[in-house]
């Protein structure tokens, strides 16, 4: 079988027209996935609490979450045993 220098340079465009294709459509499921997820985000963050439920704000200092608050995900918790409470933060930075 012989092969003609014009056959190979069609074949070495072809793999480049390909790989460039899937290079397109890598990124383009990328962008779609991390926008997806950014959408489902907004909308948990804006659903409504249930009733008898409050936000909780917390800081970056410890502070006792009172009964009946929703807290953002994210937080460090403790909670002391003896008095049954509980306590939150945002971590440290590092």
């Amino acid at each position: 079988m012989a092969w003609s220098i014009a056959a190979v340079g069609r074949s070495s465009e072809a793999r480049v027209v390909a790989t460039s294709l899937a290079v397109a459509l890598a990124g383009a499921s990328l962008l779609w996935y991390l926008l997806r997820e950014g959408e489902e985000e907004e909308e948990t963050a804006q659903a409504p609490l249930p009733r008898g439920l409050s936000h909780f704000r917390p800081t970056s200092e410890w502070q006792e979450v009172p009964p009946g608050c929703a807290c953002p995900p994210g937080l460090e918790y403790r909670m002391d045993l003896s008095t049954e409470r509980s306590f939150a933060r945002w971590p440290p930075p590092g």
